[in-house]
């Protein structure tokens, strides 16, 4: 169990709860309580667990490269478009990684 104690201004405070929620599962979280004095900041606490990992989780994008060079280089490709083409789908991977973070931060605004 990890506790977590958050402080800030409480739109960054839900923002970052938000975030650690994506990262791990929270299994409390308090309500915000506001910081001493005439501070405008704000806490939360969170309990949380690292989520269990999918199968082939992860599995970093270099190793799953090589593997793709070595199946398309098996497929008859030579070295270098295999090379290419593996970076040409790790690149596609990535963004669109990306774009679902950025959809999902969208949608959480």
């Amino acid at each position: 169990m990890i506790s977590v104690r958050l402080i800030g201004e409480p739109s960054e405070v839900a923002q970052a709860a938000r975030i650690i929620g994506n990262a791990l599962r929270v299994v409390s979280q308090s309500d915000r309580y506001p910081c001493r004095g005439a501070s405008t900041r704000a806490r939360v606490y969170l309990d949380a667990e690292v989520k269990p990992q999918a199968p082939g989780a992860g599995v970093s994008d270099l190793e799953i490269y090589h593997e793709r060079v070595k199946e398309l280089r098996g497929q008859g490709l030579d070295s270098v478009t295999a090379r290419l083409q593996a970076m040409d789908e790790a690149r596609q991977r990535i963004d669109e990684r990306e774009q679902a973070w950025h959809d999902a931060q969208e949608v959480s605004r």
